[in-house]
């Protein structure tokens, strides 16, 4: 992912590991409505499949994650005049925990209240539609929308470069002494 964040650009090569994610769970359904009832053995090669695939493409952004965040510290420091690296990690942090905690707050509401039953076997179809659909269709729609955000970060390699440069200017122009008129 280094690699390709390197020729591409970080956000892109995000984004693409986005899509490729998207693109192999989006088989999800198939393999619940075509392949187990076509071939039930075969249900969990196909979902190990997928995973592996989904699991290499989503590393990519605790990769290039934290690397656009030091991007990002970089234009917040130079536009406040101070270093908030801290704060913003945290903040990122605190943004990531939170929509971790809002997805299983929304899901297992709305599961109980369509009767899907974790311990049953014998769950209505639409219940595990809603399984489905609050496992597979909402995180599709939310990488679709992450996707579509990240394609418009702003900073690009270029950028970067005059960002650092202005800020090792600012910071040569501090470190310089200060010359005291004689009388």
């Amino acid at each position: 992912w280094v690699w390709l964040g390197g020729r591409i650009g970080k956000h892109r090569a995000i984004a693409a590991a986005g899509f490729v994610s998207m693109f192999v769970f989006a088989l999800v359904p198939a393999v619940i409505y075509v392949v187990k009832p076509a071939a039930p053995d075969a249900v969990f090669a196909c979902l190990f499949a997928i995973n592996v695939v989904q699991g290499l493409a989503l590393g990519a952004a605790p990769i290039l994650g934290p690397s656009i965040m030091a991007d990002v510290v970089d234009l917040d420091t130079l536009k406040s005049g101070e270093s908030r690296a801290a704060f913003l990690f945290a903040f990122l942090g605190m943004v990531r925990k939170s929509s971790e905690a809002l997805g299983v707050g929304i899901a297992l509401p709305v599961l109980s209240w369509v009767g899907f039953e974790a311990q049953s076997e014998n769950n209505s179809p639409e219940a595990l539609f809603a399984l489905l659909a609050m496992y597979c269709l909402v995180p599709l729609a939310l990488w679709l929308i992450s996707i579509m955000i990240i394609m418009r970060y702003p900073i690009t390699r270029e950028r970067q470069t005059r960002l650092r440069a202005a800020l090792e200017r600012r910071t040569s122009r501090r470190a310089q002494p200060h010359r005291i008129m004689a009388d």
